[in-house]
């Protein structure tokens, strides 16, 4: 009983020391602003105990929002690692939020609020294809609900995880016209790779493998094959990080370090892949917190987990060729598969305890 109790209030003791500390604690400002200081302090002591209830669920992210945190106040503080810490923040407390409240038997809402979504975005895009869109007049490309075609693929790739359930496969035949209609291919090539991931759990392997090789061999001739234009980009990010490799430049600091165009005349405020962004901004911890929490996942994974992680496979192979945690729609999307993914897991270890 005392361990029990000790272990309740471990929560509370460090509360209670965190807000200590940001009592007492204080930095120096310019011009000595106090006032700056204390309210710095009390964010600060917030983000580490958001990290602490993380760290319950998945210490890998808790360890990358602790990443983020030290990168914004650390390396190089401005408006743009501002802004970039307060979209990893808000996207923790959403990942929290859906881990306390959800558990396996009621998971499946959020499953099919996302497929609502996705064939919302399809309705669009069939609307802007016949020209009649009445809201979104000013997209002369099919877009759904999103800014550009290239993530209203990601989006409808996103979702195809949550179309493989019972009542619901039939969704998948609109949400591949979907994606044929946006004319982009990273979402295509994810979804192929975890479809190969998916069937083979089922036995499927080759079937899988076969045919994800032919769609997607005929996507690229038919509708649309992936450029190189990225290549030069990503190896002038590599050569630029390695001047400051270990802390990195800054979260959020990749569009101010690149201000200028740098490649064909075009300023690229990402290089279009998150890994590279990552490792960019946060320095040679963020693959390694990145390798750690697939090997995690992986090490933990079920095949009652099977959906969720056929979800985290498409939004890894994404990640490679853009940037769907920079966009408001995706990056919603792929932090509520991230915590479905820990539902599941978690009440596998329940059960098997």
């Amino acid at each position: 009983m005392i361990l029990s109790i000790q272990e309740r209030n471990k929560p509370a003791y460090l509360a209670a020391i965190l807000l200590l500390l940001a009592g007492v604690l204080r930095f120096p400002f310019p011009s000595n602003d106090l006032k700056l200081s204390t309210q710095v302090c009390f964010e600060f002591t917030t983000c580490l105990l958001m990290a602490v209830w993380v760290w319950r669920n998945d210490k890998w992210l808790a360890l990358f929002l602790c990443l983020s945190l030290f990168s914004l106040y650390l390396t190089n503080y401005s408006i743009q690692s501002f802004y970039a810490f307060q979209a990893v923040f808000y996207g923790m407390i959403w990942y929290s939020f859906i881990v306390i409240v959800f558990d396996k038997g009621n998971v499946r809402y959020l499953m099919d609020a996302i497929a609502i979504i996705a064939l919302m975005n399809v309705f669009f895009i069939i609307l802007q294809e016949m020209g009649k869109d009445p809201i979104f007049t000013f997209y002369s490309d099919p877009t759904g609900l999103c800014g550009n075609t290239n993530f209203a693929n990601l989006l409808l790739a996103f979702s195809i995880p949550a179309f493989l359930r019972p009542k619901w496969t039939f969704g998948l035949i609109a949400i591949a016209g979907g994606m044929v209609a946006t004319r982009t291919s990273t979402g295509a090539v994810s979804a192929a790779i975890g479809m190969i991931f998916f069937l083979s759990f089922h036995g499927l392997f080759w079937f899988g493998f076969v045919g994800a090789t032919i769609a997607t061999g005929l996507y690229f001739y038919y509708v649309d094959f992936f450029g190189l234009e990225r290549l030069p980009v990503w190896e002038i990010g590599l050569n630029k990080w390695l001047d400051h490799w270990l802390f990195g430049w800054g979260l959020g600091r990749w569009k101010v370090v690149f201000a200028e165009p740098m490649v064909t005349g075009t300023r690229w405020l990402t290089p279009h892949n998150e890994y590279l962004q990552g490792l960019f901004e946060m320095g040679i911890a963020f693959p390694v917190l990145v390798a750690g929490y697939f090997i995690g996942i992986f090490r933990r994974f079920t095949k009652q987990a099977l959906i969720p992680t056929t979800a985290l496979i498409i939004i890894a192979v994404s990640c490679i060729g853009q940037f769907p945690f920079h966009i408001a729609p995706t990056a919603g999307i792929a932090v509520t598969w991230l915590a479905i993914l820990t539902v599941s897991l978690k009440e596998n270890e329940n059960a098997r305890r």
